[in-house]
């Protein structure tokens, strides 16, 4: 059996019983039956279960997303990460369940594909990482700290809220509340002399 069509058949099934039963509520059996496909393929392709919650994370939203953002000049570079970070919350809250969001957290902690997340080519770093260089050219943000700094800082915070959100069991609405901290965030970017004044 060919490991891309297992790979295409199992994201199709677990995407459709995830956004119908829920992530915790979806048995790997299921899934399994979903795709037509045995436990030895699935486990040949995907570590677990957890994997897939993953998998959905596709970079190409955010790719799109940064696409489209490159005519709009009238927007400063912090501007932009604002809105980025609105594209992030809003797809974690829509899209995964509280289970599916911590199934996420775990796998990242312990997946031997973990260096997936911190990879600078990954386009959700690159896009970060290209806003906030942008942003230190047209002097809008800070030159003092490197723009590597600042995107971790910035990573660091988009994790710090999914794995809170998790912890509260979804208390909250992750955008609303991100957008609050993301602010507090962003004005540590500012260049020294703006932030005072802020």
């Amino acid at each position: 059996m060919n490991q891309d069509n297992v790979k295409e058949r199992v994201l199709a099934a677990s995407s459709a019983l995830f956004e119908k039963q829920g992530f915790s509520n979806t048995s790997l059996e299921q899934i399994l039956a979903e795709a037509k496909c045995s436990k030895s393929a699935f486990y040949h392709v995907f570590e677990s279960k957890d994997e897939l919650a993953a998998a959905w994370f596709a970079d190409s939203v955010y790719a799109e997303w940064f696409a489209g953002m490159q005519s709009r000049k009238e927007l400063s570079a912090v501007d932009k990460l604002r809105e980025f970070n609105d594209v992030f919350l809003r797809l974690t809250e829509q899209t995964f369940d509280v289970s599916r969001a911590a199934a996420l957290c775990r796998h990242q902690v312990s997946s031997v594909k973990r260096n997936y997340y911190l990879d600078s080519a990954r386009p959700y770093n690159r896009i970060i990482c290209s806003l906030i260089l942008e942003g230190q050219k047209r002097g809008e943000i800070r030159g003092d700290v490197s723009h590597v700094e600042l995107a971790k800082v910035y990573c660091l915070l988009h994790r710090g809220l999914v794995f809170d959100w998790c912890l509260s069991e979804g208390a909250y609405s992750l955008l609303e509340f991100g957008r609050r901290a993301t602010d507090l965030c962003l004005r540590g970017f500012l260049p020294l002399e703006r932030g005072k004044r802020n």
